[in-house]
C-alpha cells in the first residue's frame, strides 16, 4: 500500500503474535497469516478466514501504531471479502481506533477494537456478548452505534509470552539492520508532547517491560525463529535508562546473540549509557529530528535544541553506533527557507540514513485537532495550507537525492560499508526516486 513516498517494509505483526500468546494461555488454538510475507491476495485471505471460529484482522501493525498508513483500499477490499464468508470478524489497528463508526460500517466488522488490542481480543474469543466487553465498538443489531467502555491499559509485565513460533521463520528483515529481523517493544507510550505524534494506540501512560521480562523474548525469537536482530519499537527507547543499562548487561552476559536497534531522542543519550549499548549488540539508533528550524521546532513541541540533537549526534558516532534520522516537510506555515534548513541540518548531522517525509496530520492529534486545513478525508495526507501533497512530495524527494547524492556520502559509504549494505540501500534509494 502506498500514498506517498512511504516504504512499508516487512515488518512482523508482534500484536498479533501478543493475541496469539493470550489465546494459547486459555487453551485457544490461533493461527497467524501474515498476506504482507505469504504476498496473499485478498480473496485467498478470504478463503482462508471461512475454515475459524473468529477471525482478527489488522490495518496497522505495532511498528506502524505510531505512522499508520493513510491508503487503507487494501483492507478495506480484504475486510470485506473476509464478511461475505465469516460473520466473526473483529478489526483492530489504528484506524478502527480513530473512526470507529465509519470504518465499521465499511467492513461489516462485527466489533471494533479500541486502542491497543491484546486484552479486548482474548474476551472477544472467549465471549460472544459483545456488550459487557471493554475496549470495543460495534453496530448493534438496531443499526445503532455502540461504543463501550475504555479498555484498562495493560500491565506490560503480565502478558504471557507472544506466540513468535506462529510467525514465519526468517521471514522478516530490515535492510539497515540486518536478516533475520523481529521487532521487539521494551515500553509502550512517550512522555513528550510533540504535536504531530500518533498516540492513540498506546493511551495516556508511559509503561516498561522490566528487563528479566524482555531478555526472555530475545531467548524466545533466536530459538524459536532463528532471530539475528531485533529493533526495539519503543516510542523513546531510553527513557528509562535504567532499564536500558539493565538490559544491556543481560545481553552482554549472554555474549550478546544479537544485534539490535532502536529510536529515542538525542538528548536523551549520554556517553556512558551508549557505551553499554554498544558492547550489548546494539549497531544502529534512530533519531526523530523532524526539522532544522528553530521556529518549527518550537510549533511543534518539540521540546528540543540543534545543539542537543549536534550533541546526541556526537556523541552516538564516537561510540561507534550508527545513525538514521527522520526529517519532514509540509507544518503549519512552514517556509521553503525553513524546509532548505531542514536539508542543511541534516546534512550536518550527517547520518548514514536519513529520511525525508510529508508530515501528516494524524487524527486525534494536535496537529490534525489545532490546524483545521487538512483535506477532507478520514485520513489526510497533508497540512494544505501552504502546499499541496504533490508539492510536498517533490519537495521530499528532491531533499532524498541532494543528501544521498553528495560526493562525500557516497564516497564514505564505500569505503566504510559492506557490500550486502550497500545493494540493499540501493534498493530503497530507487523505490524513492522511481
Amino acid at each position: 500500500m502506498k500514498k506517498g513516498p512511504v516504504y512499508n517494509r516487512k515488518f512482523p505483526p508482534v500484536e498479533l503474535a501478543n493475541i496469539a500468546g493470550y489465546l494459547l494461555e486459555n487453551n485457544i488454538e490461533p493461527v497467524i497469516y501474515d498476506a504482507n510475507i505469504e504476498n496473499i491476495s485478498p480473496e485467498e485471505v478470504a478463503g482462508k478466514a471461512a475454515g475459524f471460529d473468529k477471525i482478527f484482522i489488522t490495518s496497522s501493525t505495532l511498528d506502524k501504531w505510531i505512522c499508520p498508513n493513510i491508503d487503507i483500499d487494501v483492507f478495506l477490499q480484504t475486510t470485506k471479502l473476509i464478511r461475505q464468508v465469516q460473520e466473526q470478524m473483529y478489526i483492530l489497528g489504528a484506524h478502527p481506533t480513530v473512526h470507529p463508526e465509519k470504518i465499521l460500517r465499511q467492513t461489516g466488522a462485527r466489533a471494533a477494537i479500541i486502542g491497543e488490542p491484546e486484552l479486548t481480543a482474548k474476551e472477544l474469543a472467549l465471549h460472544d456478548d459483545r456488550s459487557h466487553i471493554k475496549g470495543i465498538a460495534y453496530i448493534d443489531e438496531h443499526d445503532v452505534f455502540c461504543r463501550n467502555e475504555p479498555q484498562t491499559p495493560i500491565d506490560l509485565n503480565s502478558m504471557p509470552m507472544p506466540a513468535f513460533h506462529l510467525l514465519k521463520k526468517s521471514a522478516y528483515f530490515y535492510e539497515v539492520l540486518g536478516d533475520d529481523m523481529m521487532v521487539l517493544e521494551g515500553s509502550r507510550g512517550c512522555p513528550y508532547p510533540c504535536i504531530f505524534c500518533f498516540k492513540s494506540m498506546y493511551g495516556d501512560s508511559v509503561r516498561k517491560k522490566e528487563p528479566a521480562k524482555l531478555i526472555k523474548e530475545v531467548e524466545s525469537v533466536i530459538k524459536s525463529n532463528g532471530v539475528r536482530s531485533v529493533y526495539f519499537m519503543d516510542l523513546e527507547f531510553t527513557v528509562f535508562k535504567k532499564n536500558v543499562i539493565e538490559l544491556s548487561d543481560l545481553l552482554i552476559e549472554r555474549g550478546s546473540p544479537v544485534e539490535w536497534c532502536c529510536q529515542t531522542r538525542a538528548d536523551a543519550v549520554d556517553e556512558n549509557l551508549l557505551e553499554k549499548m554498544k558492547k550489548a549488540g546494539c549497531t544502529l539508533i534512530h533519531f526523530g529530528v523532524e526539522t532544522g528550524s528553530e521556529r518549527i521546532m518550537k510549533l511543534i513541541h518539540k521540546n528540543i535544541t540543534k545543539e542537543k540533537i549536534l550533541k546526541g549526534m556526537q556523541l552516538t558516532k564516537e561510540a561507534g553506533i550508527d545513525t538514521a534520522c527522520f526529517f519532514m516537510f509540509g507544518f503549519p506555515a512552514e517556509t521553503k527557507e525553513e524546509m532548505q534548513e531542514t536539508v542543511d541540518f541534516a546534512r550536518q548531522l550527517n547520518p548514514i540514513y536519513a529520511s525525508f517525509h510529508v508530515a501528516i496530520p494524524y487524527p486525534e492529534t494536535a496537529f490534525y485537532d489545532n490546524f483545521k486545513s487538512v483535506p477532507d478525508s478520514l485520513f489526510p495526507s497533508h497540512f494544505s495550507d501552504e502546499f499541496t501533497f504533490q508539492e510536498l512530495s517533490s519537495i521530499s524527494r528532491k531533499a532524498f537525492l541532494s543528501y544521498y547524492l553528495r560526493f562525500t556520502y557516497i564516497f564514505d559509504r564505500l569505503r566504510n560499508a559492506n557490500l550486502r549494505s550497500l545493494w540493499k540501500q540501493f534498493k530503497i534509494f530507487l523505490w524513492y526516486i522511481k
